[in-house]
């Protein structure tokens, strides 16, 4: 029979640590010799036990990402629709519309914006493009009626730049290794 050396709480996962200190505050718990005698000690292992249990719970997983999906694929259901709605204009019969029209598709050339691109990427060149469209293609997008296009646009980019920063800043408050942090605090409490 191999004799127990010692516990290594160091090199335990984390639902095994979870586990170990949660029946050692539960067998402390239980015998009323050990808790008389130890109760500073005990209390402070069950503080750190809370923080664990805290730290352990926190879900990796954000509810922003869905809505920043949704708002994408509408963002770049109106850039498709601007990107149709110009190559429709390329054949139309009218000489003006036709030239506005060309004028349109080279910027579109120009930002090569895929809808499929890294999402951060498609939001900056899309709020470069847009500010374009605004003020020098103005008068292209307004005598090919597609200002509504452009609007719908801009306000889902604008959207979309709003729930990443959200997301963003969500996440910065997760304090980096806390789960780490707490187990640490757990084994110097119960070594104490």
């Amino acid at each position: 029979m191999k004799e127990i050396n010692g516990i290594d709480l160091a090199h335990m996962k984390s639902g095994a640590h979870f586990l170990f200190i949660t029946d050692t505050v539960g067998l402390a718990t239980a015998d009323a010799k050990v808790k008389t005698k130890v109760t500073a000690e005990l209390t402070a292992l069950q503080t750190a036990l809370k923080a664990e249990d805290d730290a352990l719970a926190l879900s990796k997983a954000n509810l922003l990402s869905k809505e920043i999906k949704a708002i994408d694929a509408e963002r770049d259901k109106h850039y498709k629709a601007l990107r149709k709605a110009i190559t429709f204009f390329l054949n139309h019969p009218d000489a003006e519309l036709v030239k506005a029209a060309a004028r349109l598709e080279q910027l579109l050339k120009d930002y090569n914006i895929n809808p499929a691109m890294q999402l951060d990427r498609e939001t900056g060149l899309l709020l470069n493009l847009i500010s374009d469209l605004e003020t020098k293609s103005a008068a292209d997008v307004t005598a090919l009626a597609l200002t509504p296009v452009v609007q719908a646009m801009k306000q889902a980019n604008d959207k979309l730049r709003e729930v990443t920063r959200a997301r963003a800043n969500d996440r910065a408050v997760q304090i980096v290794g806390q789960l780490k942090q707490a187990q640490h605090a757990s084994d110097e409490a119960y070594r104490t």
